[in-house]
């Protein structure tokens, strides 16, 4: 039997909706909020506000109004309680070695700081223990695995978008568009839109250039503009496979803007669930 149908087989009582003044209330004050918090956004972009801190003291306490608005309205809506999937949390062994590989890559990463604290331009040596950092802290995390407690979500979702294999392969398929369409959307006429080859693009293709012939340029240093000396790195890597041209320094951007979809896709499921 699956998770879904053991969820939809236990019949818990409705969750009450809120009271409607203090949901009225609530709304009311959430609205307020966003008002106000875009009121002062304005304002902070103004000469006279860059001197001040009372407006951000302001901006803090109708961000504060607004989460507060949300959460008492987060069970607004009746409906049946959803019983969270809880992650399979690890056995003690297994936690202590996952907190022991992430101490040792945090220890790591200090090493690299006190070694390039004095000059970051004599960084040689430090990205084999960077990358090892790394690599340490994402088993770490890998072995620590999920932390916290599992919370049970508003009502009605369940039986708006329940987990069944038809639903699954809807998803799918509209991951499959949405990804599709932001390909199409990220490339279409890419020759003529934006005209030419903006600025920065050629100076970082530049920094790019002058580490391939050979500059001794520290990876954990800044270029042109304060670009980080990473993202050069990477420029450097397209060029150096793909040939310095055109289409080479147009795939620099496209590459991360067509990964960033699925990424969002996986972090947005795995917050606010598939419908989403």
């Amino acid at each position: 039997m699956s998770h879904s149908e053991d969820i939809q087989e236990v019949r818990l009582p409705r969750a009450a909706a809120s009271n409607d003044i203090h949901s009225g209330r609530y709304l009311l004050a959430l609205c307020a909020a966003l008002a106000f918090g875009i009121v002062i956004v304005l304002q902070l972009r103004q000469e006279w506000a860059k001197d001040e801190s009372w407006p951000w003291l302001l901006l803090l306490t109708a961000m504060f109004v607004g989460a507060r608005a949300l959460r008492e309205l987060e069970l607004w809506l009746p409906g049946e309680p959803i019983l969270p999937r809880l992650a399979a949390f690890p056995t003690r062994r297994r936690r202590i070695t996952g907190a022991a590989y992430i101490l040792a890559g945090l220890a790591l990463t200090a090493l690299i700081i006190v070694r390039l604290w004095p000059d970051y331009h004599k960084w040689q040596g430090t990205p084999i223990f960077w990358l090892a950092a790394l690599a340490l802290i994402s088993i770490g995390a890998w072995l620590v695995g999920a932390v916290g407690h599992g919370a049970p979500r508003a009502a009605t979702a369940m039986s708006i978008w329940a987990d069944t294999r038809r639903n699954r392969w809807l998803e799918a398929a509209a991951f499959l568009f949405i990804f599709a369409l932001a390909i199409f959307l990220r490339t279409y006429r890419l020759d003529r839109i934006p005209p030419g080859i903006y600025v920065d693009e050629t100076n970082g293709a530049l920094d790019s250039l002058y580490i391939l012939e050979g500059r001794d340029a520290s990876p954990f240093g800044t270029g042109w503009y304060g670009t980080p000396n990473g993202y050069i790195y990477y420029m450097a890597a397209i060029f150096k496979l793909f040939g310095a041209n055109w289409i080479s320094l147009k795939l620099v951007s496209l590459i991360p803007a067509i990964l960033t979809v699925p990424a969002v896709y996986l972090l947005g499921r795995l917050l606010f669930g598939p419908l989403a």
